[in-house]
């Protein structure tokens, strides 16, 4: 995948980025589906340690993934 670095200015090349965009969009989605998976694996590894719900979300909010 080629790294978009600025903002395309020519017609043709903004249809491009946006074709590229459109072919990407169903990996960003399942990326997103994943991503939460996690979170919530996370959230609920933290309370059956003995944390809070409160304290749970907390340290999920600071986890980066």
């Amino acid at each position: 995948m080629t790294d978009i670095h600025s903002i395309p200015t020519k017609a043709d090349e903004l249809q491009a980025a946006l074709e590229a965009i459109k072919r990407a969009l169903p990996i960003y989605i399942e990326l997103a589906s994943i991503n939460a998976s996690v979170r919530r694996e996370h959230y609920l590894a933290y309370i059956e340690h003995g944390f809070t719900e409160q304290q749970a979300l907390v340290l999920c909010q600071k986890m980066e993934l």
